[in-house]
């Protein structure tokens, strides 16, 4: 059967009838979804303050044949923005003149 134009298996096909190396790039839920990354055990679940549950993808890189830990979930938007500005120098009023204006949240 021949692939359809323009889908992925069309692509894959094409490219690799040429010897391009090629792979899809998933989204969060198909990676999620995926069963090597459910075997590889690098999907991390995070309770959220408001009483709901974040799942994301850990690195899959092992360092010395351990993974990286990540205890803590990922900052709302604009969580660590002040913390990470005083950290490159700003001072307080340059800092608050941005988020005022809504540049930085």
């Amino acid at each position: 059967m021949t692939p359809t134009a323009g889908t992925l298996s069309y692509w894959e096909a094409e490219l690799g009838n040429v010897r391009v190396p090629c792979a899809p790039i998933d989204d969060v839920p198909e990676i999620l979804a995926h069963s090597h990354t459910k075997q590889s055990d690098i999907i991390l679940s995070y309770e959220e303050s408001g009483g709901g549950t974040l799942r994301g993808v850990a690195q899959p890189f092992r360092f010395s044949g351990r993974r990286l830990s990540t205890e803590l979930p990922p900052p709302y938007l604009g969580e660590d923005s002040k913390k990470l500005l005083q950290g490159l120098g700003i001072g307080e009023a340059e800092i608050r003149d941005p988020m005022m204006r809504g540049v930085v949240n």
